[in-house]
């Protein structure tokens, strides 16, 4: 919580109860926000045997305060509702990491999270705030609240300043975001693999669809996903809305590979012409030991 780094996260076998890696969480008393560092090629997981025990889970990893971080190539497995809802992965500025503190310039890429609650919470209302995080070419599967006991939802945004989310494939049962809070400003969402499911884009007080996004992301753009069950009327036609996930084409997603066949459709349907969804090789995430 008060390194100005480098740090060098690389290639580990990381097994904890609350947090396998935590920056922030404690005040600095020489104002250091931790940062300039990487996070690649772990494995971070819970074993399932830490279910219903005496274990105080909450989530893979969690910002409370840094900057200039990049979390890539990594495998994060099994997180359940606990202490905390279940959330795999959370970005959250805090007061108790010293009023001076915030979240600046994060890269969340070429990650695979398989099997959490819910995937992400992104909130920058205390201390410094928020801004400048990337989610990008990632795979959230088996995000489900059946199995993980949380609410299955992809994203969770409050008071962000420039949030871009790209190409990430999601498997999951609940809203695709649950923003409320200051809006988020700055938001890009496009080329992604989501489920509408029940709520699609969800937000607080004001309901779903067009009056989320125009309530929570104003000045958005949200062009070129896939939303899976979802509907024009809610999310304009700048989407595709197949009604199962069957046509989008997956390679193998029996085996864990989201990656698209070389026949589907939406290969170069994204933006510019470029791909949807995550194109990871489920072999090569995770360390070079694995």
């Amino acid at each position: 919580w008060a390194a100005d780094g480098p740090i060098e996260i690389i290639n580990n076998y990381l097994e904890a109860a609350a947090e396998s890696i935590l920056f922030g969480g404690a005040t600095s008393h020489l104002g250091l926000i931790p940062g300039n560092a990487i996070v690649r090629d772990n494995w971070l997981t819970k074993p399932l045997e830490w279910r219903n025990s005496k274990w105080v889970v909450k989530n893979f990893l969690e910002i409370k305060s840094g900057q200039n971080i990049k979390i890539e190539n990594n495998l994060m497995t099994n997180n359940w509702a606990m202490a905390q809802e279940g959330t795999g992965i959370v970005f959250r500025t805090a007061d108790d990491s010293g009023k001076q503190s915030f979240i600046q310039d994060i890269e969340f890429i070429n990650n695979i999270v398989r099997g959490a609650g819910s995937a992400i919470t992104v909130e920058g209302g205390e201390a410094a705030g928020g801004r400048k995080l990337t989610i990008r070419n990632n795979v959230f599967e088996d995000i489900t609240s059946k199995k993980w006991d949380g609410r299955g939802f992809f994203l969770k945004p409050s008071t962000w300043d420039g949030l871009v989310v790209e190409n990430n494939t999601v498997i999951h049962d609940g809203s695709i975001t649950i923003a409320y809070g200051e809006p988020i400003r700055g938001f890009i969402f496009r080329n992604n693999i989501v489920f509408n499911n029940e709520y699609g884009f969800f937000g607080d007080g004001v309901g779903v669809g067009k009056v989320a996004v125009a309530r929570y992301f104003p000045g958005s753009i949200i062009t070129n996903n896939i939303i899976v069950g979802g509907s024009r009327s809610d999310h304009g036609n700048s989407n595709f809305y197949p009604s199962t996930a069957a046509p989008i084409g997956f390679s193998g997603a029996e085996k864990g590979d989201y990656r698209l066949r070389n026949e589907s459709s939406f290969l170069t349907r994204g933006v510019s012409g470029k791909q949807i969804g995550a194109s990871l090789d489920p072999k090569s995430v995770g360390g070079k030991t694995l």
